[in-house]
C-alpha cells in the first residue's frame, strides 16, 4: 500500500539505533548512564502492566545504546544539543570502525 508521498517501510534492524534521546533536567546533559536512561525513558513505554519487564527491556536496550539527556528552552538549544550529541556519537562510531 503507499500513502501519497510517504517512503516505504524500513524493515526492523536495517538502521542501527546509536542513541535514545531524553528530556531530562539541566543536571543531566549530555551522555546518561544506563541506569538514568532507563528512569528517564520508563515513562514512554505504553502499558506499564509488567514494569519489572519494561525496566529489564529498557536496561537491555542502554546496553547498546547511548542514552543522551536534553534540557532546553528554546529550539535553538534543543538543535545545539542533539547536533552535539550525534557528533560525538559519529566520532565514537569512526574511531570503533577503524
Amino acid at each position: 500500500m503507499t500513502l501519497g508521498a510517504e517512503l516505504p517501510w524500513v524493515h526492523p534492524g536495517r538502521y542501527r539505533v546509536r542513541q535514545w534521546f531524553v528530556t531530562r533536567g539541566p543536571e543531566h546533559v549530555g551522555s546518561l548512564s544506563p541506569a538514568i536512561g532507563v528512569t528517564a525513558a520508563l515513562g514512554m513505554v505504553f502499558g506499564l502492566d509488567d514494569l519489572r519487564g519494561a525496566v529489564e527491556q529498557l536496561g537491555d536496550l542502554f546496553q547498546d545504546v547511548e542514552p543522551y539527556g536534553l534540557w532546553y528552552q528554546s529550539a535553538g538549544a534543543l538543535v545545539d544539543q542533539v547536533s552535539a550529541g550525534t557528533l560525538r556519537t559519529s566520532r565514537i562510531s569512526g574511531a570503533r570502525s577503524a
